[in-house]
């Protein structure tokens, strides 16, 4: 669970018309359900905190001074209006379609692997992973239905990925329950285990679910240790870790199966073989709510034919119960079906809550103070020969093939080499698609050179910090982040003579306990590293 996300949600009752919702000026028609009052019986109180999965207290008490429809930290977990962010620009987050999170199942209709759509913000340190998870009654639906979805919370700062699942179908291996769930849980674990890969913090996982999908995400919270549900019919996924999310936002969800009305795609997912009351029951997150579930928000429209709004407001019920913290936002005359982020009057209130829970799991900004970064690169070089580094920051851009965007600002700290001066100057990112300067130095100027130069007075030559010998090539700038974040780059050997200039970018090397294997060299932030040009060795310590 995310650190300091402890959080204490009772849900002031709000009348469905005329009424504001707390955090806004503006009216609205959308019913925030309230939570329970603690009463002398249960010994309950607005102050108590909740206990954690270790047993220990979460951070999870409401503040004396903040209103019971807050949270912790006094700010409000729904809001009735808002600007929904607009998509994004192209070039401000990458698109990385049909990345597999699961081998084919033995038997599976197709033998096709589980795949989630991936969109990557320009920039992300730490950032929530958001999970989506598409309706469909279990036998439809498709994760590109959450694509603009995708791009929408990427453009605001989230990792957001949209996944695939088993489908229920008539083929030989019907894929009924839980075969959707178990999908779900390794997409979960993957998100995870892969969440730095893509600046993300595996701590601030939150999963989105809408119909069918919200099923899957509840159970996710309210079952995560069902091993049951981890059935994958002899396929392979992550399997390590918990798949409980930080959070869970519940789009008109079915949480209790065995309430009628019970339709046909019910039926032939559940199936009526074998234990079908067990999987019945198993696979209702209502039936199985204790006090370690995360944060749940709830999203129901009130006229819903698909799947009665009551089903969202029991499973507000048991979460009010077990104590957990959960609010219900109904919609007055809404049906089944609508976007995650609707921007028409009536669903308005959905978005906005939704974008105000998701907010919650963001981390602070962070203090980001220049670095001292130094890297030498030691390549023989002849007159008209000059070393470049080309590189960025580790986010997994890169190994994707959208090196332009994985960038890293930087400023030079030595401008006195009249040859680099300029360039330097205009040089503002070490990047992928540009090329960053470094200064020749050397442990010790040959006599045969001539009058000596230093990199102190001259911004090139002989140099205190070279320990490796002639022709280690310098960049020595300042990089903002934290002392040990990585970054990764490659050098460049330019070659000018008559013909003009030719580049020669050296070979992939295989660097050990790098984040990931890219071909890469990779350095940290705050440090001063030596790399040969093509080799895998490395040398680096702290500045």
């Amino acid at each position: 669970m995310v650190e300091n996300l402890g959080i204490f949600l009772a849900i002031l009752a709000v009348a469905a018309c005329g009424t504001t919702v707390p955090g806004t000026t503006e009216p609205s028609d959308a019913a925030v359900a309230d939570g329970p009052s603690p009463t002398q019986e249960d010994g309950g109180s607005t102050d108590a905190a909740r206990p954690t999965d270790d047993g220990s207290v979460a951070d999870g008490a409401i503040d004396a001074g903040c209103p019971s429809d807050t949270f912790s930290d006094c700010s409000p977990m729904t809001r009735a209006s808002c600007t929904v962010p607009p998509l994004p620009a192209a070039g401000d987050v990458t698109w990385l379609p049909n990345v597999i999170y699961s081998t084919p199942f033995r038997g599976t209709a197709g033998a096709q692997p589980q795949a989630l759509d991936l969109a990557v913000p320009k920039v992300a340190r730490g950032a929530p992973f958001v999970v989506i998870v598409h309706g469909g009654g279990w036998r439809g639906g498709d994760k590109s239905d959450h694509r603009d979805d995708l791009l929408r919370l990427a453009g605001q700062g989230y990792v957001a990925a949209a996944i695939n699942y088993r489908l229920v179908n008539n083929g030989a291996v019907p894929n009924r329950a839980p075969a959707a769930a178990s999908d779900t849980r390794c997409a979960i674990r993957w998100a995870k285990a892969h969440a730095a890969s893509y600046g993300a913090d595996p701590d601030r996982v939150v999963a989105v679910g809408a119909s069918a999908g919200a099923n899957l995400v509840a159970l996710l919270g309210t079952s995560p240790n069902d091993a049951d549900l981890d059935a994958t019919d002899g396929g392979a996924c992550e399997t390590s870790g918990t798949p409980k999310p930080a959070g869970i936002v519940s789009y008109y969800g079915r949480m209790d199966l065995r309430r009628p009305p019970i339709p046909d795609y019910l039926v032939d997912y559940i199936g009526r073989d074998g234990d079908w009351l067990g999987r019945e029951s198993a696979n209702s997150p209502a039936l199985h709510v204790s006090a370690l579930a995360p944060p749940f928000l709830l999203i129901h429209g009130q006229a819903d034919g698909t799947v009665p709004v009551e089903q969202s407001r029991l499973f507000h019920d048991a979460l009010d119960r077990a104590s957990v913290p959960n609010a219900l936002v109904e919609l007055p005359g809404q049906d089944h079906g609508f976007p995650l982020f609707a921007t028409t009057p009536g669903h308005l209130p959905a978005s906005c809550s939704t974008l105000q829970f998701l907010s919650h799991f963001q981390p602070d900004p962070p203090v980001l103070r220049p670095q001292r970064t130094v890297v030498y690169v030691l390549k023989e070089t002849a007159p008209g020969e000059q070393i470049f580094l080309r590189g960025g920051h580790a986010n997994g851009l890169v190994a994707a093939g959208n090196a332009a965007q994985a960038f890293e600002p930087i400023r030079y700290l030595s401008t006195k080499n009249a040859t680099s001066s300029l360039g330097k100057q205009s040089d503002l990112f070490l990047d992928w698609s540009s090329d960053s300067l470094l200064d020749w130095t050397c442990d010790q100027w040959p006599a045969s050179f001539g009058p000596r130069r230093t990199y102190s007075s001259d911004g090139y030559g002989e140099d205190p910090e070279n320990r490796w010998g002639l022709h280690a090539w310098k960049f020595d700038v300042l990089m903002d982040g934290a002392p040990g974040e990585w970054f990764e780059f490659k050098a460049v050997l330019r070659r000018s003579g008559a013909g003009g200039a030719q580049d020669s970018w050296e070979p992939d090397v295989n660097q050990p306990g790098t984040p990931f294997v890219t071909g890469n060299h990779w350095a940290k932030k705050g440090a001063i590293t030596f790399v040969r040009f093509g080799g895998s060795a490395v040398t680096s310590s702290p500045l």
